[in-house]
């Protein structure tokens, strides 16, 4: 988090799919990429993925395949990416103003580097915290997201299913009286 603070633009907006964060993404995304594979995040992350299989996979038997299915993995993964990068640079944010508030910092440049990294790091550590924990409900907030829309494709496929079968018995007794 500290190596983004520091390569991130002092000034506008920090936004995940804001243009001036296009030359960051790689960094962003190599963090999101470290707290998707942290122990409380890591078998949620596996939950998500299997319920946008589970949808991918309903979506192609509704509708079957086509540009659209094969871009809606990608699409929910830009999403997901999106919720969890801005999730991030909201906990950077909240640290560059208590690091402009703390007074120890406000003068660094006369801070011996091993001192000022001391003062850095204690103050990051309840971010993290924070940050896991804030990432954590976007990634829940994704599954429960996930598997609403597999009970909506579940329920249009039955629908689906039972208006077949009603068109097949009106054919069929049409024939019969005919």
């Amino acid at each position: 988090m500290i190596y983004l603070d520091d390569i991130l633009p002092q000034k506008g907006r920090l936004s995940y799919h804001a243009h001036a964060m296009e030359p960051f993404k790689e960094e962003l995304d190599k963090m999101i990429d470290i707290l998707l594979r942290q122990d409380g995040m890591k078998d949620d992350y596996r939950i998500f993925l299997k319920q946008l299989e589970d949808v991918h996979q309903s979506n192609e038997s509704l509708y079957g395949e086509g540009i659209k299915q094969s871009e809606y993995m990608k699409d929910q993964m830009d999403r997901l990416y999106g919720s969890l990068g801005n999730a991030v640079l909201k906990m950077i944010k909240l640290f560059r103003e208590m690091k402009s508030e703390e007074a120890v910092l406000r003068f660094s440049e006369y801070l011996p580097k091993k001192e000022y990294d001391r003062q850095i790091s204690s103050m990051v550590k309840p971010y993290g915290y924070d940050l896991m924990r804030y990432s954590m409900r976007t990634l829940c907030h994704e599954i429960s997201l996930m598997k609403q829309m597999t009970r909506i494709r579940t329920r249009d496929q039955q629908l689906m299913l039972k208006e077949v079968e009603k068109e097949k018995r009106r054919e069929e007794e049409v024939e019969y009286v005919s």
